[in-house]
């Protein structure tokens, strides 16, 4: 099957592969040329990507990355697509209250700065970046998942081969690959556990419904 190579993280994978001992990345310091290799870069970048994740990182969040024009900026951008997360590089110069709308509105999880400098600013402006909890939305949590039902009196037999089949397909890895684009991973159930996935997912909205006071209309 042909490789693709439709995103950074798997060129640069791709590159680390077929010309691992070719440089990748130079940069001058102290007047000196540093040169990294594609396999050095796939090493930086792995591990980047590994503390990150170990750190709580996960789909769909978003990394702002503070620091100079540098080698390490750009490994940190491809660790966030390695895991499928959303790079945001920001101004190294700007002042802290001119962080505050990036990390507002891009919505920032986790930052990656590259020295003590960047850090103080990141200190200065947090208290103008309210968490969900402190803008009145405490346990906050949301999930998005898609599922498959049966009319109501289908055949046990019928439902447990579409259960099977469909759990197979999702398995599968182009499908696997489609789903990881979307930021999503599957998660195959048996019937009966769906149904109880189910039941709690609405035993917890009814919760969140009654404590809210929501009426229905």
């Amino acid at each position: 099957m042909e490789e693709k190579l439709d995103t950074f993280p798997r060129l640069m994978l791709h590159h680390a592969r077929v010309r691992a001992a070719h440089p990748a990345t130079r940069e001058k310091d102290l007047g000196i040329w540093q040169t990294w290799t594609w396999a050095e870069v796939a090493d930086e970048v792995r591990a980047l990507a590994c503390g990150l994740a170990a750190e709580g990182f996960k789909p769909g969040m978003h990394l702002a990355i503070v620091g100079d024009n540098r080698p390490r900026l750009y490994w940190s951008m491809l660790a966030a697509q390695v895991l499928r997360g959303v790079p945001v590089p920001m101004y190294q110069d700007a002042p802290a209250a001119e962080f505050v709308y990036v990390l507002n509105d891009a919505e920032i999880d986790y930052a990656l700065v590259e020295d003590q400098e960047q850090v103080d600013k990141l200190l200065e402006a947090a208290p103008q970046v309210p968490t969900l909890a402190e803008q009145g939305l405490t346990d906050y949590e949301v999930t998005l998942w898609f599922g498959m039902w049966a009319p109501a009196g289908t055949p046990g037999a019928v439902v447990q081969k579409l259960n099977a089949t469909v759990n197979a397909i999702v398995q599968e890895p182009p499908v696997r690959e489609q789903f990881a684009k979307l930021g999503m991973q599957p998660a195959p159930m048996k019937p009966e556990e769906f149904a109880r996935f189910v039941r709690s997912e609405i035993d917890d909205y009814q919760r969140v419904i009654r404590a809210a006071g929501i009426k229905p209309q």
